[in-house]
């Protein structure tokens, strides 16, 4: 009966570790709506005054694909790029920012802040756009001179000036709380061990 025992252990480990890889990986996506109140540019085209959702998935990559849905999320308008942007103070609502262009130009969707979250994303647009916006608002735009949005894509700031310099990879911060997955692997756990000395008592 102890060879029995023996492998009643690793396949009830095995089935806890099952249970633990989709709760750890269920917090990896944001997603909010998106009101525009008029035209505003995003990388590679201008959105029209309505309502959409972005959406962002796999927050554990350094730079990462956003979507822009329709409110149905039936369809995708645009994909782009967007690198991490670091946030002092964790906000409790979604917070969009802009560059605020010459009049004439449409607003330009500079960055976006998830709720509950010291960090966010700011979005990286085609070089040819980039050195527009950069010059128009004075201020530095993350750009690149790839065709399509890629994880692989190379990535430069440009600067009002024109220059272009180099983008330092930073190290992606830990997104949430750890507490949920704690105390959901806990109480797993429990349910585990519980199992296991019913097992044991009755292969015993």
């Amino acid at each position: 009966m102890k060879v029995t025992r023996h492998l009643a252990y690793p396949l009830a480990l095995a089935f806890l570790c099952a249970l633990a890889v989709p709760i750890a990986r269920a917090d990896t996506a944001w997603r909010t709506p998106l009101r525009l109140a008029e035209p505003t540019e995003i990388p590679g085209m201008t959105l029209a005054p309505g309502e959409y959702v972005i959406k962002v998935v796999d927050t554990q990559k350094i730079r990462t694909i956003v979507q822009f849905l329709n409110p149905a999320e039936t369809e995708v308008i645009a994909t782009v790029l967007a690198v991490p942007l670091r946030h002092v103070m964790a906000n409790e609502t979604t917070e969009f920012t802009y560059f605020q262009r010459a009049a004439g130009h449409p607003q330009a969707l500079k960055s976006w802040v998830y709720p509950g979250e010291t960090f966010g994303v700011e979005f990286v647009y085609p070089k040819a756009e980039a050195i527009i916006i950069a010059e128009e608002t004075h201020e530095t735009v993350y750009a690149t001179p790839a065709p399509e949005p890629s994880l692989k894509a190379e990535v430069i700031e440009v600067t009002p000036e024109k220059k272009e310099v180099p983008y330092a990879e930073p190290v992606l911060p830990k997104t949430g709380s750890d507490l949920p997955l704690v105390g959901l692997l806990a109480a797993a756990s429990l349910a585990g061990a519980a199992g296991l000395r019913i097992l044991g008592n009755r292969i015993g």
